[in-house]
């Protein structure tokens, strides 16, 4: 990964600003932020496992039934109890009724999850997500995003710096779709054929 100030610099050489009279830092900051937010929603879309985390895990305790999330993902990718996949459910729905181990789980407004039926024992559970994009605000901090991706992110602020001086709308449309191509194709290499890499919300 990149330190921020670094990939500033090669920003302007890039635009051709090395003496900073064009852009400040904190332009290229915002415009940095913009482009982590586009590229990581192309990956969200298309690829959500690798910008998963685990959330959090722990213990449920009979009757004990509901997981607390401390930071309210965007996504939730996975709920396991003692190794078990759950299955996402309507809260609505019976069929977990048929079922006398922890079989299903659904969200409890945004930061809790319930998971039915309870356990009837002491009960591992693991929660894997995505959490939202923190923006970076310091020169010091590095880009969260592997390296490969750096260049549709330079490349994405370049365009948003061109665009303020020369705004045109077509082009700019342009130009994303092409990067959005691009990353899709990258993503393509990841993905193992035949296998759903979609989670759950």
């Amino acid at each position: 990964m990149i330190k921020l100030s670094d990939f500033i610099v090669r920003l302007r050489a890039m635009t051709h600003d090395e003496r900073e009279i064009e852009y400040k830092d904190e332009d290229w900051i915002r415009y940095t932020n913009d482009a982590l937010r586009f590229v990581r929603r192309i990956i969200f879309d298309i690829y959500p496992s690798m910008l998963a985390d685990m959330l959090i895990d722990g213990f449920l305790t009979p009757p004990e039934k509901i997981i607390y999330l401390y930071e309210t993902p965007i996504h939730i990718l996975n709920v396991r109890v003692d190794g078990k996949r759950l299955k996402l459910i309507n809260p609505h729905s019976d069929e977990w009724k048929e079922h006398n181990e922890p079989y299903g789980w659904y969200l409890l407004g945004f930061d809790k999850i319930r998971i039915m039926p309870a356990p009837k024992r002491y009960a591992f559970y693991e929660v894997t997500g995505v959490q939202d994009f923190q923006p970076l605000t310091k020169v010091e901090e590095f880009l969260p995003i592997p390296s490969e991706f750096e260049d549709f992110v330079s490349e994405y602020c370049v365009m948003r710096a061109s665009v303020t001086n020369e705004f045109n709308m077509q082009d700019e449309a342009q130009f994303t779709v092409y990067i959005r191509q691009e990353i899709e194709n990258r993503l393509k290499s990841f993905l193992v054929p035949g296998v759903d890499v979609r989670g759950y919300w």
